[in-house]
């Protein structure tokens, strides 16, 4: 059975797969050995049986063929299920990405004579084959190649959050060695990683939350400068024409992940109950891009895209996932274009806003109908709707926001700027340092400084639908709480643990709690 269709039977939305991850699925484990269990009390109390009758009558040869085959069949679905299990796992392996190691064999990876801290990409990610580089005053070494896992000086082992696979952790782990992630996406894309049970194995973190050693919050904004020009700004005035004389809605709608924890789709649709929304993406669409920006990517990057966008009072701006401090560019890029943005996402959103007064917030109302209706009056209303651009006159006014800004080491650009490096390669340096800071401790004779993550570093709420009924999601946390689990029982032990230990240990843990699919 293919792992797609595995999830599937377990409900587990797969409507499109950028959304739903391909997560090995064990809810139904148990479901499988019991009935195993049952076909071999069948075949015990069959055997009892013919025993019995054999001291009390002759045999039927007939009726003993039908127990020989009931016997033989049972034993072949015993070991079809196996071989189906091993199957399954098997698929599941083939996910594991192919290394270009720098090294033929382990042996040759060991013997090399590493000078530095030598810290290993475990996902593969920076496609670093092997390289010393300078982080300040200091050096690491950094590489891929997982040859160098059992090398004395390997003092890091490194995670990008959404390759991470629960099966493939470096373990036994060395009492020297520490474990970094960096995680920048969706809480949706792992929920392992925002399981305190999983998250506090690991030593440093760089994620969206502003509790992590090394917080990404704004990794969408390019800068103060982009966000507070007026390059893209549509004046009021003609706003007002566009909607007079194209038939122009005043709010914007882009989306084309539709199976997201948030339902976001469902508030959307109430919300046309009530006014005009032009919806240019897949989901709910009702008005077409220009076809050289309709890709997801590239498109959204355009300058076209840019100027349609900006003609809009209002945007939409709904993440796929509610959790503190997450923000995409759904929400800077409609504040640097100069329409206002609708926002439901971050619960602390309001603290990183340019000032308080340049953004909607769904929450502030207690139905689509209420904000409708505030929406209408700003539209009708040009004083009060320009007051929500006050800040492009006077720049950012937000503490907060400045201070974040002003001290961030890195830039969102892949290429260097403004001598700064990107958030990736700085996050390296930062944990580079961190291990030379401890040398220095032990070499002067000091306790070194312990670093263990807390669970604030990528806390988030279990997935809950923003408008309506819709809970596939939940199941998936709840599973995944078992995962964590059962991670940390082999971890805590420090052993390599196969799949299919996983796979039990998951399912005795969902039978106990009656946390089945």
């Amino acid at each position: 059975m293919s792992l797609l269709r595995l999830l599937r039977l377990n409900g587990v939305p797969t409507t499109s797969l950028t959304e739903c991850r391909k997560t090995p699925d064990f809810g139904d484990y148990f479901e499988h050995v019991q009935s195993g269990r049952r076909g071999w009390q069948v075949a015990d109390a069959i055997m009892a049986g013919r025993k019995n009758r054999q001291s009390e009558m002759k045999v039927d040869p007939f009726r003993m063929f039908l127990y020989v085959c009931l016997i033989g069949f049972i034993t072949l679905m015993l070991v079809g299920y196996t071989m189906l299990k091993e199957d399954k796992y098997a698929e599941v392996d083939a996910e594991l990405p192919a290394f270009k190691d720098l090294h033929s064999n382990e042996n040759a990876a060991l013997r090399e004579d590493i000078r530095e801290p030598l810290i290993l990409w475990w996902t593969p990610f920076t496609k670093e084959r092997g390289a010393y580089r300078k982080c300040g005053d200091v050096s690491c070494y950094f590489t891929e190649d997982r040859h160098y896992w059992q090398h004395t000086n390997t003092k890091v082992v490194m995670f990008y959050g959404t390759s991470l696979k629960v099966y493939d952790l470096p373990l036994p782990r060395q009492p020297t060695q520490e474990w970094a992630l960096l995680h920048e996406e969706s809480p949706k894309n792992n929920f392992l990683l925002h399981m305190p049970l999983f998250i506090s194995l690991f030593n440093h973190t760089a994620t969206f939350k502003r509790e992590a050693d090394f917080p990404l919050t704004f990794q969408h904004l390019v800068d103060l400068r982009w966000l507070e020009g007026t390059k893209y700004l549509v004046s009021t005035d003609e706003k007002n024409r566009l909607q007079r004389d194209q038939g122009l809605a005043m709010i914007s709608y882009t989306q084309s992940d539709q199976n997201v924890p948030t339902n976001r789709d469902g508030y959307v649709s109430a919300l046309m109950k009530e006014i005009v929304i032009d919806s240019y993406g897949t989901c709910l669409h009702n008005k077409d891009l220009p076809e050289h920006v309709k890709d997801p990517v590239i498109g959204m990057e355009h300058e076209d895209f840019y100027r349609l966008q900006a003609q809009y009072k209002f945007s939409l701006a709904m993440e796929n996932y509610v959790c503190d401090d997450y923000v995409t560019e759904k929400v800077w890029r409609p504040l640097m274009l100069g329409t206002v943005p609708v926002i439901h996402g971050s619960p602390r959103i309001k603290d990183i806003l340019p000032d308080n007064h340049s953004a909607i917030i769904i929450e502030d109302f207690k139905s689509a109908k209420e904000l409708a209706n505030y929406l209408k009056f700003l539209n009708k209303n040009d004083e009060q709707y320009n007051k929500f651009f006050n800040w492009k006159k006077t720049g950012v006014t937000n503490p907060y926001l400045k201070a974040q800004m002003l001290k961030r080491s890195w830039s969102v650009q892949e290429t260097w700027k403004n001598e700064r490096t990107n958030f990736i390669e700085d996050f390296e340096c930062f944990v580079c340092k961190r291990l030379h800071e401890n040398i220095k401790l032990e070499k002067a004779g000091k306790a070194q400084k312990p670093r263990i993550v807390e669970g604030s570093h990528t806390s988030c709420p279990k997935p809950a639908p923003f408008f309506g009924n819709h809970n596939s999601w939940t199941s998936q946390w709840d599973h995944t709480e078992n995962v964590a689990e059962a991670v940390r029982y082999y971890a805590e032990k420090n052993v390599q643990f196969s799949k299919g230990d996983l796979h039990a240990k998951v399912s005795e843990l969902a039978y106990k709690k009656k946390s089945w699919f």
